[in-house]
Parts: structure tokens; C-alpha cells; sequence
């Protein structure tokens, strides 16, 4: 009764193959061979009949005139074949071992080859051409669970197949080289593929002192493998089930693993050493890795590698990831995400997600996002294309560059955030972070401790980078915007950082440390607001200049320039300085026309938005640029010295109209030096009729009636006099005044407060912009009132007391206002 069911199962095989079966009609001119399976026992007789073992069916495809598909019916549900002996390797051309036609065949595959009683065997061999692989499960084995192997395994397929794990899944049972192995010159084998059921599930291939890969493809002649779809490390439900590597292209093997295409990446987790490990492979065949999902589960969920992608040992020509839709990896949860290293040269890695799900949620790297170290050259992480750009989220490092043979890295285009530091480099030569043009700059925000850190390195070129901003100006602040700094005596010097927007730090936005670090030129940026002054040398703040410019430390704690005056003649203004000899001397706009309401910094010390001009000083010091100011803009500048260091910003200065004087009386603020009156006010010849100016400690009025010395009391004008003048009839006149004495260039002093006097004061304010209640606090226990000229409306505004309701606009530099006053004050304006 069995007999006849199995020849029945046999009959109706047979009409499915020739009808065609999972692999389609076979090659014209060819009768495909039907053997089916029915013993799980290991050895056979030799014949393929009723009783036909798989030894037997490999045999008789390998010694019969055409192609064979060996099928099986060994029962029902799962089988497992325990060999005793290695099976014989299929030597003949298009045979197809089809594990889905057991019955009860549901996805998993049931038919299960144990190799725990074999030494120095591999469980399936193929040495032939367009040989195909389906639904069998290999495990215990001593080599490799299934093999592809010689330059006449063509064309081979191995799908859907389990390779290293117990037969319910469980559970690992290592095969000891790899679960599936491709090599010895075998050429276009397809390793799992997009459809329904095609990928394999290759886990559980690690065994302790060996080094157990999921997938192998191995061999200078292993050429156009594809691998895809499979899931490497996990078993069902995601279960951990660690390869030592989960898949490895090595020596000289090329291979592309995943697509671009929806299903075909595949899902690589739990491995010891790497997701994926290329070693030793050829530029001139280039390795390919795209759509692949490294160190995340099937549902999203962390499956750590150690590494996820590990370019090692002299590989080169790898493209990890690339430009177009569905190229990037999905590279996440791993210790390191990609480490480029030892020797491997020519790599680029575009377009991937790096730190984050499929769905964009994080999912750091728990060390580095990417790793650039012993040696590598000649790397591109991103680029200024579209799509080419990887996001690199949390870790310890977003992208950390070393040792100092490791040369010609560039990063470009990426957006990192939220690591300990965006990029860190301490070592390596010709390394650049950025570039001009448009996308070429990375965006690095969010990093704890600082988005740029060059660690004790040289040359490297950071540019056009937004560091602490989005790419919409948004601040998204690191702890510091870049942080240059001594590490082991080795300073950070000469390195050229420009073109960069740094901003919305909670520190400053670049420091540099210790006294080795020096020649880093800084001038040539926009910074924006940051909790920190926008370059800080030494991280404590702004530097006093000191005498004579003697002082070492980072950047040599080069002098701040200091802007002495600004004398607008129309569109354009004459900006005066002194610097240290010879120096050139970078202007910046506090604010810019996009932003003209920016405050300057609380510090009184930039932040330099724009950069207007850089000018050179002369021998003595002296700097001119002439350049089109708004009046009332807020200037700053730092200094370049002959050897490259860049100075912290300067004081700001605040650019002054002449003041604006009309018929009749008119408040203004005398802002020369120390002058006759007569002398102070000859330009305003024939109208002006008189000058008075309030002498807060009498309580009185002095008064300079031109022409009329009996009725005159005002003999001389002091800087910082506030006045009323008095003009005839007439257009209204600008009252250029001489400069007043260049401030002390040696020292950076805090100027002194203004006395103010028990009873009535008028004064102008002279300090950095503040908000009203900030500016008054100072004085509030002897101030009664308080009222500021508003040269628009031609009224005084009052200020204290505050009326209902009233919200003053800041303190302005310039402002003229009257204090009254319970007791004398000191009233300070810190700049």
C-alpha cells in the first residue's frame, strides 16, 4: 500500500515538472529528469527508485543525459537527513534540489541536513552550472552548510534556504566556515532574492576559536554575485542567533549586496565581528551594498552588530549605499556603524541612515556612526549631490577620523546630530569637512560636547559647514560649535577653517586649547548667536589685549583689534582701528540685512555675522576700510597675524551718525575730543544761535551765545557732554564732529560710570544695547524719573515711572535721556 502511494506522489511529480514547475520550462532541446526523494536515511543503493535517498538523486542528476529536478516526498512535515558520509557535489548543468515540494511545506524549510558525525565536509556542493537550491536547511557541519564552488558553477541559485540554525529554528547549530559559501571562481550566483520565500535565513554560524560567516563570497575569480533578501544572524521572530562575520566579500570577490529595489536588502543583525565585512576586495570590481538593513531586526528592532559594515584589510572600490532612491543602508544599534580601516582605500558611503529606524525614530551606534582609521585613504563620506548625503544620528561619534596614515577623507554633505561629537578628527592628513557650494557643506547639530573637534591635528580643511544651525537657520546648538585643542603635546594648528555659519551653540562657537595650538585661521565665517562668544581663545571667554601683544597660548592669544571711529560720508563710511603691526584686520556687521535686529552678544564681543571687508594695518598699527555702513550698525573685528592666528572678536562699536540738527532747538551728544567751544561748533557757521549744556552738580545751565562772550559761560566742550543747540531758520544740518582720542589699544578696561548727581541729569547712554529695566536697574533706588528724547516724534518719552501698559523699546546706543535722581549715582555702561 505505501508503494503505491509513493508511486502515485511519484506519477503526479513527474506531470507537475514537465508541466513546469517552480523553475519554469527547462532549456529547449533538454527533457528535464524528475527524481524524488523518499528516504532520509544517508547512504543508498546507488538506484533513485522507489526507495531513492538525496545521495541517490545527486547521483543520478550528475550521471543522467539532461537536466534533473530532484523533489521530495520523505513522508510528511519535517525531515531531518543525517549524513555519515559527505554528499557527492552536483557536477551536472541545471539541476534543481526543490525542498518546497515535501508536504506540508509552509514557508520553513523541512527538509533538514545534519552534519554533526561529518569532519572536513560541506553539506550541499554545487561544481556545476544554473544549478538551484531550494528550501533546504544545512547545520553542524565542519565547512560550509551549502557551497558554491569552481569556475564552472555558473549561474547558481539558492533560495529560501536555512543555513546554521536547529531544524525548528530555535536555536544555532553552526556551520563551521559559513552557513553558504560562493568561491573558487564561481560567477553569477544569486544568493536569496526579492521574491515571496526566496531569501535565505543564514544564522547561528559561529563557533568558538573559528571564525564562522553567514554568507561567504571569496576568490579572485568569484564574480556578479547577488545577494539578496536574505536575513543574516536572526532567526525566526528575530531571535539572536550571532555569526561571527554575517556576510563577507573577500579576496579579491565581487559581489552586490541588496538593490535599490523594495524587498531586496537584506536584514543583517547579532553578528560578533560585522554585519557585513569586505576584505581584501578589487577596485576594478567595484562591491556594492544598497538597501540593506544592518543591526536591525526584520520589525525595526535593535540587533546589534559589533560592527554593521566593515571595510578591512586592503579592500578598495566599495560603494556603501549610493544616490538614488533606495541605495542608502539602514545602519543602526551596532557598536560602530561603518569602520573603514587597515589599508582600505577608495570607498565611498552615500546616501545612508545611519543611527536611525526605517521609520526615522533613533537607533544610535552605541561607539561611532563611522569610523576612518590604520591607514584608509581616498574616502568620500557623502557628497554635494543629491541624495548623497548620509544622516548620521547619536553615538559617541558621529564620524571620528585617526591615526595619522590615514589620508584623503572627505565629508561632505552629510547632517549629523545628536552624538557626543559630530566629527572628530585625531589624525590623518588632507582630511576635509566640507566644501563651498551648494550641499557640500555638512549640517552638524546636537552634539553634547562639541559638533567639530580637531584633536592635536593639522590641515584640516573645515568649510561651508553649518555648525549648531539647521540648514533654515534654525539653531539646533552643539556644546560647542568646534573645538581646536592640544592632545598628547600635539597642538591643532594650521587649520584653515572658513566659510562655515556657526551658530546656537550653548558654548561658543569655536574654541581653541592650549598653547600648542596655533596658526588656525578663523576669520572667514558667519557667526551667529551662541551661548559663548563666537571665538574663544583659551574657552574663558574674551581675552584682555595686553601690552605690546607678549602673551602665548592657543593662537598665540593674538590682540583683538580695537575700532576707534566710524565717519559715514553718504552710502559709505570710513571705519578707523588699531591693530598689532601689519596685521589684517577682519570687519564684521553685529547683524546682518537679513538680520538687522540681532543683538550683539552680552560680553559686548561680536558675534560677526558678516564679513564686510579685511584690511591691512600699517607699521604703527593704524587700519582704514571704507565700506557702506548703516548708521547705528554694530561693528566688531578680529586680527590676523603674518603667521595665520586669528584673534578672538573685538569690542563692538556701534556706528554713529553726525548728529541731525534742525531749526530750533535740537538735543545732541558732543562725541569729539576735548575742544574750545568755538572750535566744536564752527561748522554749523551763521544759524546757530546758541549752545546750552545742563551742569548736572549745580543744577544749571551753561550757555554759548556765538559772538556774545559776556552772555557766554560754556568755554570748552568734554566728550560725552550732552547739549541743546539751538539753530535759525532753515534746512536741517548733519554736525560732523572731529574724532575723539583713540581708546587705549594695550588694555580692554570696562570704561568708567557715568556720575550722576541728586536732582536733574542729562546724559546719553553709551554702553551695548540692553533691555530698559536691565539698563535702569542699577540706579533704581535713587531714580524718580526717568525720560528719553525721541528724535523721530520730536517729544520725550517717559520712562519711569512706567505707565500702565507701556513696554520701552531697549536702551540704544546714542540715547539722550533726563534722570532725576533721589541721591547721587554711578551709573555703569558696560560695553
Amino acid at each position: 500500500m505505501r508503494a503505491r502511494r509513493l508511486l502515485a506522489a511519484c506519477l503526479l511529480l513527474a506531470l507537475a515538472a514537465v508541466a513546469g514547475g517552480p523553475m519554469g520550462a527547462p532549456p529547449a532541446g533538454a527533457q528535464t529528469a524528475t527524481l524524488v526523494v523518499t528516504s532520509a536515511a544517508s547512504t543508498g543503493d546507488g538506484l533513485c527508485g522507489a526507495d531513492c535517498t538525496l545521495r541517490d538523486a545527486i547521483r543520478a542528476a550528475n550521471a543522467g543525459p539532461g537536466p534533473a529536478r530532484i523533489v521530495f516526498a520523505i513522508g510528511s512535515g519535517p525531515v531531518v537527513i543525517r549524513l555519515d558520509a559527505p554528499l557527492p557535489a552536483v557536477t551536472a548543468p541545471g539541476v534543481v534540489i526543490d525542498g518546497r515540494t515535501q508536504p506540508g511545506y509552509d514557508g520553513a524549510p523541512l527538509i533538514y541536513l545534519e552534519g554533526g558525525a561529518l569532519a572536513e565536509a560541506s553539506g550541499l556542493v554545487s561544481r556545476a552550472p544554473d544549478v538551484e537550491v531550494w528550501a533546504l536547511a544545512a547545520g553542524g557541519f565542519d565547512q560550509f552548510g551549502f557551497l558554491v564552488i569552481g569556475a564552472a558553477a555558473r549561474g547558481n541559485r539558492l533560495l529560501g534556504n536555512w543555513a546554521g540554525l536547529s531544524p525548528d529554528g530555535a536555536a544555532a547549530n553552526p556551520n563551521a566556515l559559513s552557513g553558504i559559501g560562493v568561491v573558487g571562481g564561481a560567477r553569477g550566483a544569486h544568493i536569496g532574492d526579492a521574491c515571496a520565500g526566496c531569501g535565505n535565513r543564514v544564522a547561528g554560524n559561529s563557533v568558538e576559536g573559528r571564525t564562522g560567516h553567514g554568507i561567504l563570497v571569496g576568490g579572485a575569480g568569484t564574480l556578479g554575485v547577488r545577494v539578496r533578501g536574505n536575513v543574516v544572524g536572526l532567526g525566526p521572530g528575530g531571535r539572536p542567533l550571532p555569526n561571527d562575520d554575517g556576510i563577507l566579500i573577500v579576496d579579491g570577490a565581487h559581489a552586490i549586496v541588496g538593490s535599490v529595489a523594495a524587498g531586496e536588502g537584506n536584514v543583517v543583525g547579532a553578528s560578533r565581528v560585522a554585519g557585513v565585512e569586505l576584505r581584501e576586495t578589487s577596485a576594478l570590481l567595484p562591491v556594492r551594498l544598497m538597501g540593506n538593513r544592518i543591526g536591525l531586526d526584520e520589525a525595526g528592532r535593535p540587533a546589534p552588530n559589533d560592527v554593521g559594515v566593515f571595510v578591512n584589510g586592503d579592500s578598495a572600490g566599495i560603494d556603501v549605499g549610493g544616490p538614488w532612491l533606495g541605495a542608502g543602508n539602514v545602519i543602526s544599534a551596532n557598536r560602530v556603524g561603518i569602520a573603514i580601516e587597515n589599508r582600505a582605500h577608495h570607498v565611498r558611503v552615500l546616501g545612508n541612515r545611519i543611527g536611525l529606524t526605517p521609520d526615522g525614530d533613533p537607533a544610535p551606534n552605541s561607539e561611532d556612526g563611522i569610523s576612518v582609521i590604520g591607514g584608509s585613504r581616498v574616502v568620500q563620506v557623502g557628497g554635494g549631490g543629491p541624495g548623497e548625503g548620509n544622516r548620521i544620528v547619536g553615538g559617541r561619534n558621529g564620524v571620528v577620523i585617526a591615526e595619522r596614515t590615514t589620508r584623503d577623507v572627505r565629508l561632505l554633505g552629510n547632517y549629523l546630530e545628536g552624538s557626543g561629537v559630530g566629527v572628530r578628527v585625531t589624525a590623518g592628513a588632507r582630511i576635509t569637512i566640507g566644501r563651498a557650494g551648494e550641499g557640500r557643506g555638512n549640517v552638524v547639530v546636537r552634539a553634547a560636547e562639541a559638533g567639530i573637534l580637531l584633536d592635536g591635528v593639522a590641515q584640516v580643511i573645515v568649510e561651508g559647514n553649518w555648525i549648531g544651525l539647521t540648514r533654515d537657520g534654525s539653531p539646533a546648538g552643539n556644546g560647542v560649535g568646534l573645538l581646536l585643542r592640544d592632545r598628547g603635546g600635539d597642538g591643532a594648528q594650521d587649520n584653515p577653517v572658513r566659510g562655515n555659519r556657526i551658530g546656537g551653540n550653548v558654548g561658543a562657537g569655536i574654541v581653541v586649547l592650549g598653547a600648542g595650538s596655533v596658526r588656525n585661521g578663523l576669520h572667514d565665517n558667519a557667526f551667529l548667536p551662541n551661548g559663548g562668544v563666537g571665538i574663544d581663545l583659551g574657552g574663558d571667554g574674551p581675552t584682555p589685549n595686553d601690552r605690546g601683544d607678549r602673551d602665548t597660548g592657543p593662537n598665540r592669544l593674538l590682540n583683538a583689534p580695537v575700532i576707534d571711529a566710524v565717519v559715514h560720508d553718504g552710502a559709505q563710511a570710513e571705519i578707523r582701528g588699531q591693530a598689532g603691526r601689519r596685521h589684517r584686520v577682519a570687519l564684521y556687521r553685529v547683524g546682518s540685512d537679513a538680520l538687522p535686529s540681532l543683538l550683539p552678544h552680552e560680553s559686548g564681543h561680536g558675534p560677526g555675522v558678516e564679513l564686510l571687508t579685511v584690511v591691512r594695518a600699517g607699521a604703527d598699527g593704524a587700519w582704514t576700510a571704507r565700506h557702506p555702513i548703516a548708521p547705528g550698525a554694530v561693528l566688531t573685528a578680529v586680527a590676523i597675524d603674518g603667521f595665520g592666528n586669528t584673534s578672538e572678536f573685538g569690542r563692538n562699536f556701534v556706528s554713529e551718525p553726525p548728529a541731525l540738527l534742525r531749526a530750533g532747538f535740537t538735543p545732541a551728544a558732543w562725541l569729539g575730543p576735548a575742544l574750545p567751544v568755538e572750535e566744536a561748533v564752527a561748522s554749523l557757521g551763521e544759524r546757530l544761535q546758541a549752545v546750552f549744556r545742563f551742569d548736572a552738580a549745580p543744577q544749571t545751565w551753561s550757555i554759548y551765545r556765538p559772538g556774545l562772550p559776556l552772555l557766554s559761560d560754556l568755554e570748552a566742550l568734554q566728550p560725552g557732554d550732552v547739549l541743546w543747540v539751538l539753530l535759525g531758520p532753515g534746512p536741517d544740518v548733519l554736525w560732523v564732529q572731529p574724532d575723539a582720542a583713540p581708546p587705549d589699544v594695550t588694555g580692554d578696561d570696562p570704561p568708567d560710570p557715568v556720575l550722576l548727581e541728586r536732582g536733574l541729569n542729562f546724559v546719553r547712554w553709551s554702553g551695548d544695547p540692553i533691555g530698559m529695566q536691565d539698563g535702569l536697574a542699577s540706579i533704581g533706588d535713587a531714580l524718580e524719573a526717568a525720560f528719553r528724547w525721541d528724535a523721530r516724534g520730536q517729544v520725550f518719552e517717559t520712562l519711569v515711572p512706567v505707565r500702565p501698559g507701556a513696554a520701552p523699546a531697549p536702551l540704544q546706543r546714542g540715547d539722550l535721556l533726563w534722570l532725576r535722581l533721589t541721591a547721587p549715582a554711578e551709573w555703569p555702561q558696560l560695553r
